[in-house]
């Protein structure tokens, strides 16, 4: 994965390192997927159509579990065109709701509980290999269906 795609105004002597990086959370997310079955790994998403600017992000999805990891530029709406810093990362473990389609599911195991900010482009991609990495330890602790049960909200009832 290209490091300017994310981080269009990054030094060119952190280009490799935040690279590395962005490669070692792709084969955790990667070795995951192989582990479940399914096909997977970082891709990278566009926001408004820009060049540049947008999303890492990974998604495995099982039919009682999905697994996510991503990095984020944080933005306040869609007119909000910076680039970062900050940067969002964040990882979790979701399953889907038993009421429908009305809702998307419900978060059932978070890395850090939540998105961490960072400031600088290396420590951003070092912290999503570091979720891609909690996330491929935390996901085969339990089987699919013990991951449902987990799920303690909800939405209609």
């Amino acid at each position: 994965m290209e490091p300017h795609w994310m981080f269009p105004d990054l030094d060119d002597d952190a280009v490799a390192a935040v690279g590395e990086a962005l490669a070692l959370a792709d084969a955790r997310l990667g070795g995951l997927a192989r582990r479940l079955g399914v096909r997977g790994g970082l891709r990278s998403n566009p926001v408004g159509g820009l060049p540049y600017a947008g999303e890492v992000y990974g998604y495995l999805r099982l039919p009682e579990v999905a697994f996510g990891a991503g990095l984020y530029v944080a933005r306040r709406c869609g007119n909000d065109l910076r680039m970062g810093p900050p940067w969002l990362v964040g990882a979790e473990i979701e399953v889907p709701c038993r009421y429908g389609e009305e809702c998307t599911g419900h978060e059932v195991a978070a890395y850090a509980e939540g998105r961490l900010a960072y400031g600088d482009p290396l420590a951003a991609a070092r912290a999503l290999a570091a979720a891609c990495d909690w996330l491929a330890g935390t996901a085969l602790r339990e089987s699919p269906a013990g991951w449902r049960l987990r799920n303690t909200e909800s939405c209609a009832g």
